[in-house]
C-alpha cells in the first residue's frame, strides 16, 4: 500500500491521519488506476478488521488490569499503563509468592550471621567480645 501511495500521491495528503475520516475522505477522491484503488481499499477493509480485534483485546485486557489487585496497584505508578502493568505482572509472575521468598531468604541470612556471631563469641568468651579492659 505504501508503494501505491507514493508513486500517486504526491504532493503528501493534506490530514494528519490518512486512515481517518477526513483521510479517508480524500483518499477516495484520488485518481488511481483501478487496480491499485482495488488494493487500497482491501487493505483499508484490513485495517479496519486488525483494529477491530485490537480493540477486542483491548477490552480483555481492560477487564483483566481491573479485576488484578497487583495490576491496579501498579498502575497507580505515574506513566504506567494497563499493558505495561500486565506485562509486567506476566513477567515477574506471582509478586506475594516472591516477596514470602525474599523475606524467607532474609530471614535464613539473619539467622546465619547471628549463628557465626554467637560462634565466634562463644570461641572467645564474653570478655574479648567486648574488648580488653
Amino acid at each position: 500500500m505504501h508503494a501505491i501511495l507514493t508513486r500517486n500521491l504526491v504532493p503528501a495528503p493534506p490530514v494528519s491521519d490518512l486512515f481517518g475520516v477526513a483521510g479517508r475522505n480524500w483518499l477516495s477522491r484520488q485518481d488511481l488506476p483501478a487496480d491499485e484503488r482495488n488494493t487500497v481499499q482491501a487493505l483499508l477493509r484490513q485495517l479496519d478488521f486488525c483494529s477491530g480485534e485490537l480493540a477486542v483485546v483491548s477490552r480483555e485486557l481492560a477487564v483483566e488490569a481491573l479485576g488484578d489487585p497487583v495490576v491496579a496497584r501498579l498502575m497507580t505508578i505515574p506513566g504506567l499503563d494497563a499493558l505495561t502493568a500486565i506485562s509486567i505482572v506476566a513477567a515477574v509472575g506471582d509478586f506475594s509468592k516472591q516477596a514470602r521468598d525474599q523475606e524467607w531468604q532474609a530471614a535464613q541470612q539473619a539467622e546465619r550471621a547471628c549463628q557465626i556471631f554467637v560462634a565466634h563469641w562463644q570461641q572467645k568468651g564474653p570478655a574479648a567480645a567486648h574488648g580488653p579492659s
